[in-house]
C-alpha cells in the first residue's frame, strides 16, 4: 500500500509553495534550490511508488522523466550560456568560447531528450509489472508528468506564466503528482473517475490557482478604491490609485499607454505587450505631468495562488472536473 506517499507527496508541495509563497512575497524572488530539491523529492517518490504499486523495472520510467525535466526546467540550458540572471535583449553576439560551450549545451540536451525517448520506446518490451488502470498506469504516469511539463513551458512562452518561478513551481507539481493524489476522506467533492484520470493534477492546480486570483482580485482591487474614495469604473476592477512616488515598476505595472506623449490610463488586457522600457517612460510622463496618483496593477505573486489552487483541489475539488468532461 502506498497511500504514505501521496500524503508525502501532498505535504511536500504544501510547504515548499508555502516558503516559495513567503521568499515571492517579501522579495519576489524564489530560490532555484528550492524547485530542484523537491523535484528530487518528487522522482525519488515517483520511483518508490512505481517500485510499491506496480514492481518489475517500472521505476526505469523515472529516468526518462527525469531527463525531460532537466531540459524542461532549464530550458534546454544546462550548461550556462549567458552569465548573469538576466538575458540581454535584442541580438547576442556570442564570443567563441560562448559558441562552444552553446553548441556542447544543446548535444547535451538533445541527447538527454534522445535517451528518455529511448526509454519510452523501449518500455513496452520490458517488465513493468503489474499493469494498472489504462490512464493511471505508469507509463501513463510517466507520459502525463512529460507532457504537463511541456505544457508548463508553453505557458511560459505565451507568458501565461509571468516568471520562471511559476513556470518551475508547475513543472514540479508535475513530477509530485503524476496522477490525483489518493488521501482518505478527499476531496470532498470528488469528481468523476475518468475527468479525474483525463486531467493531470498539476493543470488542476493552475487552474484552482488562476481562477481564485481572477475572482479575488476585482474584489479586493474594488475593496482598496473605495476605501480610498478613487473607485473608478473599470480600472478600480484591475487595480488602484497609488501615490506616484511609492509606484515600484519591480512589484506595480502601470495600467495605461502614452498616447500622443501624454499617459492614458485603461485597462491592460495583456502585459506581455508593454515592454520595461515603456513602462519606464510612461513613469516619467507622469512624473513629470505633476500626477499626484497613477493607476497600478500589482504584480501580484502568483505562488500564493498555486497555493490556494492546491489545497482547493486536495481538500475541496476542481470546477474544471465539470468541463466537458464525462463524470
Amino acid at each position: 500500500m502506498t497511500e504514505w506517499v501521496d500524503a508525502a507527496r501532498v505535504a511536500a508541495a504544501v510547504g515548499a509553495l508555502a516558503f516559495a509563497s513567503w521568499t515571492d512575497l517579501r522579495s519576489r524572488e524564489v530560490p532555484d534550490g528550492l524547485w530542484y530539491a523537491l523535484a528530487a523529492a518528487a522522482l525519488a517518490l515517483m520511483a518508490l511508488d512505481f517500485g510499491a504499486r506496480f514492481g518489475g523495472d517500472s521505476w526505469v520510467l523515472v529516468i526518462a522523466v527525469a531527463a525531460v525535466f532537466a531540459v524542461a526546467v532549464t530550458g534546454g540550458e544546462i550548461i550556462t550560456v549567458i552569465p548573469g540572471d538576466k538575458v540581454p535583449e535584442g541580438p547576442i553576439d556570442f564570443t567563441e568560447a560562448q559558441k562552444r560551450v552553446w553548441l556542447l549545451d544543446m548535444l547535451i540536451s538533445a541527447s538527454m531528450l534522445a535517451g528518455a525517448v529511448g526509454v519510452f520506446v523501449v518500455a513496452p518490451s520490458l517488465d513493468l509489472g503489474t499493469p494498472g488502470r489504462p490512464l493511471s498506469g505508469p507509463e501513463a504516469q510517466a507520459y502525463a508528468a512529460c507532457l504537463m511539463m511541456g505544457a508548463a513551458l508553453v505557458f511560459y512562452m505565451m507568458n501565461a506564466l509571468h516568471g520562471g518561478a511559476d513556470a518551475k513551481g508547475l513543472m514540479v507539481l508535475a513530477l509530485l503528482f503524476p496522477v490525483a493524489p489518493a488521501i482518505a476522506g478527499l476531496p470532498l467533492i470528488p469528481a468523476g473517475t475518468l475527468a479525474v484520470e483525463l486531467l493531470p493534477f498539476a493543470l488542476v492546480v493552475f487552474f484552482n490557482g488562476a481562477l481564485i486570483q481572477v475572482v479575488a482580485a476585482p474584489v479586493w482591487f474594488g475593496a482598496v478604491g473605495l476605501r480610498n474614495r478613487q473607485f473608478r469604473w473599470p480600472l478600480s476592477l484591475t487595480g488602484y490609485a497609488k501615490p506616484v512616488e511609492a509606484i515600484n515598476l519591480e512589484r506595480d505595472f502601470l495600467m495605461g499607454s502614452l498616447r500622443g506623449g501624454e499617459w492614458k490610463p485603461h485597462i491592460i488586457l495583456s502585459r506581455s505587450a508593454h515592454s520595461e522600457a515603456r513602462q519606464k517612460e510612461g513613469l516619467e510622463v507622469i512624473r513629470e505631468s505633476g500626477a499626484k496618483t497613477a493607476f497600478v496593477s500589482p504584480k501580484a505573486p502568483f505562488m500564493v495562488f498555486l497555493l490556494l489552487g492546491l489545497v482547493m483541489a486536495v481538500v475541496a475539488t476542481s470546477p474544471l472536473h465539470w468541463i466537458g468532461v464525462p463524470p
